[in-house]
C-alpha cells in the first residue's frame, strides 16, 4: 500500500499525470498528498509493466522519469533491484497496513540486515549478531550493496547471501516480503487468485525474532501449534490484541533491602551477549 501511514480516501482521491510530466496524488479535499516531482518538455506516459513496475516514461527520449521499483514498501518482486538506498518495512499487523517495527536493509558494513525498531528499543537480529560476518556466511568486502530475486526463485546479494525457493523453477508469480512478525518469506503461486505458498523463510523458529512477544514476556514455539507468547509470573498482557506491546507488572515496584529476589525460569534463554560460554557445566557449577 502506497502512502500507507496516511492513506487517502479510496472514493474521491485521484492520481493525475500533468502535461509537464508530474504525477500527482490528490485526496478527497483536492490537496496534494504525494507527487513524483518530475518534469518533461516532451509527452510522458505512465504504464504498469508485467513485472509489476509502475513506470513514468518520457516518450521521446525513453528516459524513465520515475518508477515504483525504486520505492518498495514491504515487498520485492522478481528483478526489482534491492540497493543501498532501498528499505523494506513490515506492516504493523495483518489488518493494519501502516509501518511496523521490522526493517530489511543494507547496513553500513555492506550486509543485508534485519532490524527490530520498536517503540523503546532497537536491535539487529539477522544475521546472528553473536557471530562475525564470515561465520554467518556473509562478506563485508563488496560495497556495491545490491541484491535481486529472479523469476525462478533465486536470490543473490553482494554480501554473499543466497537462497533458492523450495519450488525453484518457472512460476507465474513470486514475491519476497518482510511480514508483520519480522520474518522474511519468499512466496509463490501458479495462478492469480490462488493462495500464496511459502517457499523459503529466514527463520524456522519465530522466537529468534526480536520483539515478537514484547517486554516482560516469554516466547515458545511448537512446530505443530506455532508460536505462543506468555507473560512472566507477576505480569499481565498490556494490550490483549497486540503482543508486541508486551506485559506490565501486576505489582508495585519496591527497591527496599530484602524486598526483591531472583526468579528461576527453567528452559528459558535470555537474549543478550553472554559473559562467557562453558561446556559440560551443570547449573550448580554455574
Amino acid at each position: 500500500m502506497a502512502n500507507r501511514d496516511q492513506p487517502v480516501n479510496g472514493k474521491r482521491s485521484k492520481l493525475s499525470l500533468l502535461k509537464i510530466g508530474n504525477l500527482i496524488l490528490t485526496d478527497a479535499a483536492q490537496s496534494h498528498v504525494w507527487t513524483t516531482t518530475t518534469s518533461s518538455v516532451s509527452p510522458a506516459c505512465l504504464s504498469l509493466h508485467d513485472s509489476g513496475n509502475l513506470v513514468l516514461l518520457n516518450l521521446k527520449t525513453k528516459v524513465v522519469l520515475w518508477q515504483s521499483f525504486d520505492s518498495p514498501t514491504d515487498t520485492l518482486l522478481p528483478l526489482q533491484p534491492f540497493t543501498r538506498t532501498a528499505k523494506l518495512v513490515s506492516t504493523r499487523s495483518q489488518s493494519d497496513f501502516s509501518s511496523g517495527f521490522y526493517k530489511l536493509f543494507f547496513d553500513n558494513d555492506n550486509l543485508i540486515r534485519l532490524l527490530f525498531d520498536g517503540p523503546e528499543i532497537s536491535s539487529a537480529y539477522w544475521p546472528n549478531p553473536a557471530y562475525v560476518s564470515w561465520d554467518n556466511a556473509r562478506s563485508t568486502y563488496n560495497s556495491t550493496r545490491t541484491a535481486v530475486l529472479d523469476s525462478l526463485g533465486s536470490f543473490v546479494s553482494s554480501d554473499n547471501l543466497t537462497f533458492l525457493a523450495a519450488d525453484y523453477g518457472a512460476k507465474l508469480q513470486r514475491r519476497l516480503t518482510i511480514d508483520f512478525d519480522g520474518n522474511v518469506r519468499l512466496y509463490s503461486r501458479e495462478k492469480p487468485g490462488e493462495n500464496w505458498k511459502v517457499t523459503w523463510q529466514a527463520f524456522s523458529d519465530p522466537c529468534v525474532i526480536h520483539g515478537i512477544c514484547g517486554a516482560n514476556s516469554v516466547c515458545s514455539y511448537d512446530p505443530s501449534s506455532g508460536r505462543k507468547c506468555s507473560c512472566l509470573p507477576g505480569y499481565q498482557m498490556q494490550n490483549h490484541t497486540d503482543w508486541s506491546l508486551g506485559c506490565q507488572p501486576e505489582f508495585q515496584f519496591s527497591y527496599g533491602e530484602g524486598e526483591s529476589r531472583f526468579l528461576q525460569l527453567s528452559q528459558v534463554e535470555f537474549y543478550g551477549y553472554d559473559y562467557n560460554e562453558y561446556q559440560n557445566y551443570s547449573y550448580g557449577d554455574c
